[in-house]
């Protein structure tokens, strides 16, 4: 599958790696390091996260990364279900 950028194509696999390895901060100077999610977890103290890329009102790629249950120490799964809040609004 190659989902459609506004300067070139991109495939799943590199859609993927930039939604995995490609964060930065919200204020950022040119040149600054990109974080993994992983990275900003640990840096913003939360235990688990859902991520998915929805494409043309499609999920095509979910993925859960940490914990979902602090005192069982469960992982997150795709499954999971988190609170969303104002987040949901634009879905």
């Amino acid at each position: 599958m190659i989902i459609s950028g506004r300067r070139y194509m991109k495939t799943q696999h590199e859609c993927i790696e930039q939604v995995e390895n490609g964060l930065r901060h919200e204020y950022f100077i040119k040149g600054d390091e990109l974080k993994s999610i992983t990275e900003a977890m640990e840096e913003a103290c939360i235990p688990g996260i859902s991520v998915a890329i929805i494409h043309n009102f499609e999920i095509v790629w979910i993925k859960g990364y940490g914990i979902e249950d602090t005192e069982t120490g469960s992982s997150v799964k795709a499954s999971s279900l988190f609170q969303a809040a104002s987040i949901s609004k634009p879905l």
